[in-house]
């Protein structure tokens, strides 16, 4: 990949702006709008099982269909289905995260990159981030998960600029495209395992670790407790968050930043939208997991309103019309917002001289 150069103001402005919209950790959160469903109608019931993911998400002969996980302008290709669940989604944030605070905060060229493919993966520190106690169920969780995610390959559209003989920069667009990671045997791991001396080791493709420090760092606050909700008693208060937080950072400053349509909620949950039941299978769990999000103390408060932000009548909060509860709004509020964890260098959008 080509050189940088210093970035004009409104250069820079809409640099930050594309990677808060499309950051690669706000795909891996929200991979699919068919995500895998599950019959919850308690609070504190474990989830039921219900429809395979494959029958759900209308996948019939699994060597002639790929899953298609996309969000904003990345796109994640797999054709296995349990990338989909939401313990992989968490698993995929937490070594995207781990990988981002490994780079540097310069860019990297394609040489450089190469040098940060390695990730070592401490299952103390997995552990104690999720809040999982059981370390040998949790080695079982994460070789499942890493060797679902080893499918996967990336593919993002981002801008270049390129000057001309006039001096003038002009846009293009380019698309960066590969595999992302393999999960490595060690030599002296045990027989058919993946752990030695409680680490296990990643390997990032070179190009996935350029996109990483060139065009896909996070600078979006994070609350990393969202790591350790359980998906199976709140399966979707792990999306929800992350798009809340999502939305929070792209409006900042803006009327906006505290309010969402209940739609783009919907969508990151991967609900049924024509579903026969709507206040069991939707309305119930995802008020459910609002209210997990506001127990944890990621969100101080959240509540129905329309369009404008207004308060609903007593008689507009008894959802019996399910195409009317899609049309309302959530306006939120976090609670001890984090801070930005560091500032986005001048390398947003490329320059080629």
């Amino acid at each position: 990949m080509a050189d940088y150069s210093t970035l004009t103001a409104e250069e820079e402005a809409a640099g930050l702006t594309r990677i808060a919209q499309n950051p690669v950790v706000n795909a891996a959160l929200a991979l699919t709008e068919k995500d895998q469903q599950a019959d919850a109608t308690h609070r504190r019931e474990p989830i039921k099982k219900g429809p395979s993911m494959r029958a759900q998400l209308g996948i019939n002969d699994p060597q002639k269909d790929r899953v298609k996980l996309e969000h904003g302008h990345v796109i994640f290709r797999s054709a296995g289905l349990e990338v989909c669940t939401p313990v992989t989604k968490q698993i995929l944030a937490y070594v995207l995260l781990g990988l981002s605070d490994s780079l540097p905060e310069k860019g990297l060229t394609e040489e450089e990159a190469y040098k940060h493919v390695v990730y070592n993966l401490e299952l103390n520190q997995y552990c104690t981030a999720r809040h999982v106690k059981d370390k040998k169920s949790a080695k079982q969780t994460l070789v499942k998960a890493l060797n679902a995610l080893s499918e996967l390959t990336f593919e993002y559209a981002y801008t270049q600029y390129e000057k001309k003989s006039n001096g003038q920069y002009y846009p293009r667009e380019v698309i960066a495209k590969g595999g992302i990671l393999t999960l490595v045997q060690p030599a002296k791991a045990q027989k058919g395992g993946y752990f030695h001396q409680g680490k296990c080791k990643i390997v990032f493709t070179g190009p996935f670790v350029e996109f990483m420090a060139n065009c896909g760092r996070v600078y979006m606050p994070f609350y990393k407790a969202l790591l350790s909700v359980n998906p199976q008693y709140n399966p979707y208060s792990f999306s929800i968050g992350y798009k809340l937080q999502t939305h929070r950072f792209i409006n900042e400053g803006k009327p906006g930043q505290g309010i969402i349509s209940v739609g783009s909620l919907m969508k990151v949950c991967g609900f049924n939208d024509s579903t026969r039941h709507p206040s069991k299978e939707v309305i119930d769990p995802f008020e459910r997991d609002l209210d997990k999000l506001q127990e944890m103390g990621i969100l101080k408060r959240w509540e129905y309103t329309n369009a404008k932000s207004e308060n609903l009548r007593d008689e507009q909060l008894i959802f019996s019309n399910f195409a009317q509860w899609k049309k309302l709004y959530i306006t939120f509020e976090f609670n001890n917002y984090p801070a930005r964890p560091r500032q986005a260098h001048k390398k947003a959008f490329k320059k080629e001289s």
